[in-house]
């Protein structure tokens, strides 16, 4: 169990850092807005939109459990997807990490 809390808390440390990281550097929020425009740096800002994609579903799944009008079932489908997708990023980091060091 903690260590798929440690690792869970990894992938969302890391995507909070890109998420407010891109900001900072570009001037333009994440959202999928990113992905309207063409270009070269098409698979950078995709790879910034997957990367921060927990911060961005638990931004959504609060939103949606903070309104009463029958979003619950959003709120419940959404959370534990942001934490899988935490998980399986977090898995990626501590592996790259430890191959690295």
């Amino acid at each position: 169990m903690f260590t798929f809390l440690f690792v869970s808390a990894v992938g969302l440390v890391t995507a909070g850092i890109v998420r407010n990281l891109w900001p900072l550097l570009t001037g333009h929020e994440v959202s999928l807005g990113l992905l309207q425009h063409g270009g070269l740096l098409m698979p950078l800002r995709a790879m910034v939109l997957v990367v921060s994609a927990p911060v961005l579903l638990i931004g959504a799944s609060l939103s949606a459990a903070s309104e009463a009008s029958g979003q619950v079932l959003a709120w419940w489908i959404t959370l534990p997807t942001a934490m899988g997708w935490a998980f399986a990023q977090g898995v990626v980091v501590v592996v790259t990490l430890s191959a690295i060091g």
